[in-house]
């Protein structure tokens, strides 16, 4: 089933829209995300995830169901094992994967939920 998400916005209505794990992201979501990222990373809280005592990405927590991540399918508990086939096991990798989100047009996230591992798709238009 498809769900559109509508968020707030000012002028131009932007909708997240989702089918499954396939997420449909309008490229101006995402640049009100990154313009305002102080108030976005105020909206989940990521802290290293290691599994036999080596980094393996990072755990969500305080996930707001209404904020950026939440519209992007990601909840509380949630494991970033990867994004883009990269792992995630390091803050200064996190962070340049980050940046490269500003201009990609289709991003996959590994995220491990409930002990087991999935793709999430993302793509901007």
């Amino acid at each position: 089933p498809k769900v559109t998400i509508s968020t707030p916005s000012k002028g131009a209505a932007a909708q997240i829209e989702r089918a499954g794990n396939n997420f449909n992201v309008p490229r101006l979501e995402l640049d009100r995300a990154f313009n305002d990222l102080n108030t976005v990373l105020t909206q989940a809280r990521a802290v290293p995830h290691y599994e036999n005592g080596v980094p393996a990405g990072y755990k969500l927590f305080q996930v707001m169901p209404d904020g950026f991540f939440g519209k992007l399918g990601l909840k509380d508990q949630d494991i970033i094992c990867g994004i883009d086939g990269q792992p995630v096991n390091d803050p200064a990798k996190a962070l340049e994967l980050l940046g490269q989100l500003k201009t990609a047009n289709h991003v996959e996230l590994c995220v491990k939920r409930d002990g087991r591992s999935q793709n999430f798709a993302y793509d901007v238009r």
